[in-house]
């Protein structure tokens, strides 16, 4: 953990207050659709699925609690990580005069990290369900990061 980085106090974002909270209302119906779904659900759901849509591994219906929990922890830890950019480690020397851009950008791929996460947590949700929507989401939740990921790496290079 780099801790000479400037501290400065970032303007508040209409992005990033619009991002947090479409994550919680995701998480919030996710909450919700478990809990009416939770007495229709029959005592074994599948847990897993492999690359063809396949249930592969079987649980107890209260394994459905299991990636909201993950979910709530996930956002909360990337939520106060986004209010504390001068801590984290970059691939620029962080200045004074770059501190503002690189912090937003910093926070912003954050939060939407932690959107794309909230996503695919919500999605496992449904999928626990039985409503498994195809082999693509191994394929969509391994790239998607990656290439925000990438992009934001790209764009904190271009902030120096």
């Amino acid at each position: 953990m780099v801790k000479n980085n400037p501290q400065v106090i970032l303007p508040k974002s209409k992005i990033v207050f619009i991002i947090n909270s479409l994550s919680l209302l995701i998480m919030i119906s996710s909450f919700i659709y478990i809990i009416v779904m939770y007495n229709h659900l029959p005592e074994t759901i599948p847990t897993h699925y492999n690359f063809a849509g396949e249930a592969d591994q079987w649980g107890s219906k209260r394994t459905i609690f299991i990636f909201p929990v993950l979910m709530l922890f996930m956002f909360i830890l990337l939520y106060f990580l986004a209010k504390v950019p001068h801590i984290h480690n970059y691939p620029i020397k962080v200045t004074e005069e770059n501190a503002e851009r690189v912090y937003s950008l910093s926070r912003l791929m954050l939060v939407v990290l932690n959107f794309e996460i909230i996503c695919m947590f919500a999605y496992l949700t449904m999928d626990i369900t039985g409503k498994f929507f195809g082999q693509w989401f191994t394929i969509v939740t391994l790239s998607v990061p990656i290439i925000t990921i990438i992009f934001f790496l790209i764009a904190l290079i271009k902030a120096k």
